[in-house]
Order: C-alpha cells, then structure tokens, then sequence
C-alpha cells in the first residue's frame, strides 16, 4: 500500500520533535504546505522497455559525464603548492593553454612570468612559464584519472615545432601516475584575432590547416615512437561558431579528418570534438538574469540551439562531441544565482538535457573565485572554503548514471503541465539494460527561503508492468530557490565540519513505496526541489552501483573511462575502487571536500563519483 501525503506528514512532524533546531529549519522548508488534494497534479506515464522507448532514447551514458574544470592560474588552490592537497578527478581547461612555455629547468609548484616571450598576442603566447612542478601536481590526481592535455596552438615562432613537442612528451613521461588519454591543440581559435594571436586572413579552414601541421607533429615525435595511436587530439574547443567559419562541418571541409601522415591504421588525428558554452555571459549576454528566469527551463534550451546544430555536425561526420567548458554564467558566475540551490535544480536538469543530445561528457568550469565552482577551495570574499549547492548536482548526477555502464536516459514527454508551471517541470526516463529503472523530475518554481508557505504538485504515475513492485524516493533538497546553505541530496550533507558526508537529522537516503497492483502511485513533489523515483532498489544500492566488467570495456573501448591500478581497460574494477579512488578535492592546507559519499557516510550507499566525474585535464584556463 502506497502510504498517504497526511500519514506521511503526522508521522514526519512526529519525529521533527526530536530533532535538533538547525535540522529542523531545513526539514520544515522541505515539507509542502499544500494538502494533496488540493496539489494540482502531473501524470507520468514512461515507456518501460528501451524498445518501447524509440530512436530519441540516449546513447549509453559514460560514467565520466559529470565533470569540473579548473584554470591553470588557479591549479595550486585545488592541489596545492609545496603541500599536497587531496584532488578528485577533473578537467583544466582554457585560454591560458595558449600562453604556457615549458621550461625543464623550472622545478616549482608554481607558473611564472616570461622575462622575455617573444610570441605575438595581447597577453604573449609565450607570456606564462611552467615546468615539471606543474605536471608534478597534476599527477596528485588519484591513480588512473584520464587527462586530455592542452598544447600551446597561438605560438606561431618559427621555433613552434620544438616548443610544442617538448611540452608533449613531457607530459607523456611525467604523467605516469594519470592516465593521459589526448591532446587539446588550442583554445577557442575563433577568438584568436580578437586576442591577437593571429592578424590577416584568419578562419576556420586557415586553423584547420595549422592545427593538422601541429597535429602531425607530436604524431611523429612523441607518439608513434611511442606506439600511441594517432587519433589522439580534440579540436576545436570554440567560444560560439554562431557567424563564423569555425562550425564543425567548415572543419570537415575543410580536411580535419583527413587519415595521418604515417599512420598504419588509416586513422585520423582527431578523437572528439570539443566546444564550449555558457548559458549566460556577463558582458556579453544581451540581457539581465534573475532567479525567475534562470529558473525557465525552456530558455536553456534557447540558448544551446546553435550547439545542438554543432552536436549534429560532430555525428554527421561519424566523431563524439564533448562540451568542455560550460557553467550557469560566465567567466566567474553571479553571486545570488550561481550560488543558490536554484543552481543546483538547473545543473541537474542541464547534465540530463546533454545527455539526451548524445553529448559524451560535459565540464563545469571553475576558478578559485567564482561563484559558480561547485565549491569554493580557499578564504574568499570573507567566507572560509565550502560547498555550493550545485555541487550536489554532481552527487545526484552520479547515483543516476550508476557504475555499470548502461545507463541511458529520454526526455519524458508531460501531457498536461499544471497552470503556472510551463517550463517550470522537466521529466526523464532511466533506462538500464532492456527495462526502465527510475524517472527523474525537477520543479524549478521559484520558492524563496522566506517564503513561508511552499507550493507542490502531485504526480501520478502509471507503470502497470511493475504492479506491486517496491520504489524508492531519492530528493534533492534546499530552503528555497534563493537558499545558499543547507542542501541535501539523498538524505545527505556536505555542509559539515570536515567536509565529510553526513545524514541528516538521521534521515534515511531515501523513501521506500509501493505502487498498486495497476502499477500506480501518487508522489508529492515541492515547489523548489527534485526526486529520483529508482524501481527495485534505493538509488546508489544494488546492481547499478556495481562495475559491469563486460559492459563497461566495451564502452571504455571507444571513450577513455578512469581506471584504477587493478581495473582493467581504463575503467574502475569495483565500486569499492570507485569510492577510493572519489577521495576529495582540495581546501587550502589540510583542508578536504570529498567527491563523494562514502559507505558510511552513506548508509552502505555508494555514489560512485570517482567513476563518474569526466576528468579531462587540460594545461589552459578562462580569461575574461
């Protein structure tokens, strides 16, 4: 029997009485105020079986999706300098690839000011140093974390050839603890005459056929004498291709995929193509963002049109499509939008949407002093390091995906959305295997702290294949909209002193139900939150939360996955192996933000975010 909204409501407040105060103000934001009957409501009814589902279902979802990034200026706040600190798996990602000089002789956990660059640009393409120390922290990244290296592509001295291969195979010998997986020549080449890195004639074939030269190169000097394939190298990594020569197909046309110079097995030099994207951009954005309107889900479908047509191209052309850099706003997010949980529904509800587009991985990007990094590593504008609420994003995202590598999902249509709330609700389908496992829906109606009394909708869902069968309610919680503390997913914190996840209030992870004997049941979903509904087992529990050793190779075998020192062909070997390796990202000092939740942290549920962050490292930053 499905339990009913005001027994749940009396048993709840019953046991609020013995809770502690701080507890209690978040679970009473949790609590919908209005009546079930009066709730308006949503009917779901998802396609059980992945052949019911039909040609719009996604590809299988790697595991390495949800990732970060970090800007190489900004590299020792998350790893440390002369003192290590604990890392997680991440990308590094961005302009400052494209000013990096590599030096042998320089030693130091740092980069350092070129007394003499020679390159062209507004800031020298040679204005930046590092050396061995700077690889050296890269490789604190736990054993096996795949690395997408950026090479320098806006040094264009008659000397490029050495400077860039150097580089290469310096990262090639030196990262030995890491797994590097590929090259990254350049970034945002459709910004290079307004950065100054080239003049004249400058275009997407023009790169084209300079990338291929810088391509050729590293092929023949560092990685064939190595045994290392040749279709090793991402390109483009544009800002926009909005207007520009720069768009995928201008790059197939213009000879990008054309087979390498000396290579055996006829490949080309690329494995994927990589762009980058903000859904809005301070300066740039032609308008002003409030909460309400972040919280429109249909405008972030506006504003990825142009890269949808660009995920098209990739696929036309037979090569994956990876978004690199992308956050809420760019460079370094808006405070009271990028911070609140409203940021949290919206990642959530972003990683979803790319996955159903068949992107391969997506990377939000931070810096030290953005607001819109997952969490803030080092003392910033008078506040000591945290985590934000879109860091839970990454967690939920990581439970939904699973460890065993056959996870897809499908936008789930809504027949009849509640007056109010178009483009309020999203809702997708979980498919495992041959049979659907779970559905996610997010409400993203706006519902502040102060708000009082919160709103909710019903949702009436309709399996009739699972009649009788056991589900489990796993949310994403907050205050409100507009809340910066206090979120919870699963049940969990990581709010708490050491970083460390807790259960709040001794909450367990998630709700256990029951649909009917037709296969129904009636959910409560607040205004301002997100449920996961799994089949058969709690979510981060059972099969899903297991390596599949079959499936998982055969994905790895064409995407690079993390591996752990005993896993075999780039993926982890257990999920015991997946939460070591998920340890933490880095604090100043001592200080550790865990990737993941750990058993006990959890109950004896697993997120498996060592598998599951994309870590995509590469040598270049954002700079506004």
């Amino acid at each position: 029997m499905v339990q009913s909204w005001h027994s749940m409501r009396d048993n709840t407040m019953s046991s609020l009485l013995r809770l502690p105060p701080q507890i209690l103000l978040l679970i009473a934001a949790a609590v919908p105020s209005t009546h079930a009957q009066d709730a308006p409501s949503l009917s779901l009814r998802p396609n059980q079986t992945l052949a019911d589902a039909g040609y719009d279902v996604s590809q299988i979802i790697s595991p390495s999706f949800a990732g970060m990034g970090i800007e190489p200026s900004n590299l020792f706040s998350f790893t440390g300098g002369d003192e290590v600190n604990t890392m997680t798996d991440l990308r590094i990602g961005g302009n400052t690839q494209d000013y990096m000089s590599y030096d042998p002789s320089f030693t130091d956990f740092a980069t350092k000011s070129n007394p003499n660059p020679r390159g062209q640009g507004a800031y020298a393409s040679d204005s930046l140093i590092i050396g061995p120390g700077y690889l050296q922290a890269l490789n604190r990244f736990p054993a096996g974390t795949p690395i997408t290296y950026g090479l320098n592509l806006a040094y264009d001295e008659p000397d490029w050839r050495p400077r860039i291969t150097e580089l290469a195979n310096a990262s090639r010998s030196l990262l030995d603890h890491v797994k590097l997986v590929g090259f990254e020549i350049g970034n945002e080449p459709d910004l290079y005459l307004e950065n100054g890195f080239r003049t004249g004639a400058w275009s997407g074939p023009v790169y084209t056929t300079q990338w291929l030269s810088r391509a050729a190169a590293v092929f023949e000097d560092v990685l064939q004498p190595n045994n290392i394939s040749s279709n090793f190298f991402e390109p483009s990594c544009t800002a926009s291709t909005i207007g520009t020569s720069f768009q995928i197909s201008d790059l197939g046309q213009a000879g990008i995929l054309q087979p390498a110079n000396g290579s055996t097995d006829n490949k080309t030099y690329v494995a994927t193509f990589n762009q980058h994207d903000y859904y809005y951009y301070i300066g740039v954005s032609s308008y002003a963002l409030d909460l309400d309107l972040f919280q429109n889900l249909q405008e972030t479908r506006n504003q990825f049109t142009a890269w949808v047509g660009q995920i098209q191209q990739a696929f036309a052309l037979g090569v994956p499509y990876v978004l690199r850099e992308m956050a809420s706003v760019g460079p370094i997010g808006q405070q009271g939008i990028s911070d609140t949980f409203g940021a949290a529904l919206w990642t959530l509800d972003f990683f979803l949407y790319a996955a159903t587009l068949n992107i391969t991985s997506v990377q939000i990007h931070m810096t030290d002093n953005s607001f819109a990094a997952p969490w803030q590593p080092i003392d910033k504008y008078d506040m000591a390091p945290h985590v934000r609420p879109s860091y839970y994003a990454f967690a939920a995202m990581a439970q939904i995906i699973g460890a065993g590598c056959t996870t897809r999902v499908q936008t789930l249509p809504l027949p009849t959305v509640p007056a109010g709330y178009a483009n309020r609700l999203v809702a997708y389908s979980i498919y495992r295997g041959d049979n659907i496992a779970g559905i996610v829906v997010i409400n993203t109606m706006v519902s502040n702290s102060t708000d009082r009394s919160k709103g909710s909708i019903e949702i009436n869902l309709s399996l009739p294949d699972h009649g009788n069968a056991n589900f489990f309610v796993s949310s994403l919680l907050g205050p409100g909209t507009d809340a910066t503390t206090n979120t919870t997913w699963n049940g969990l914190s990581f709010e708490t002193g050491d970083f460390k996840p807790a259960a709040v209030g001794g909450a367990s992870a998630a709700q256990q139900k029951a649909l009917s004997r037709s296969g129904a049941a009636r959910i409560q979903l607040r205004d301002a939150s997100a449920i996961v509904i799994s089949l058969d087992d709690a979510l981060g529990t059972g099969p899903a939360s297991v390596y599949d050793a079959q499936a998982c190779q055969s994905l790895g075998s064409t995407r690079p996955e993390p591996e752990s020192a005993s896993g075999p062909d780039g993926t982890s070997s257990s999920q015991a192996d997946a939460s070591a390796s998920a340890a933490s990202a880095a604090g100043p000092d001592t200080t550790r933000i865990p990737n993941a939740p750990d058993a006990a942290g959890a109950g004896g549920m697993v997120v498996p975010l060592g598998v599951a962050v994309a870590a995509a490292l590469v040598a270049g930053g954002w700079m506004a």
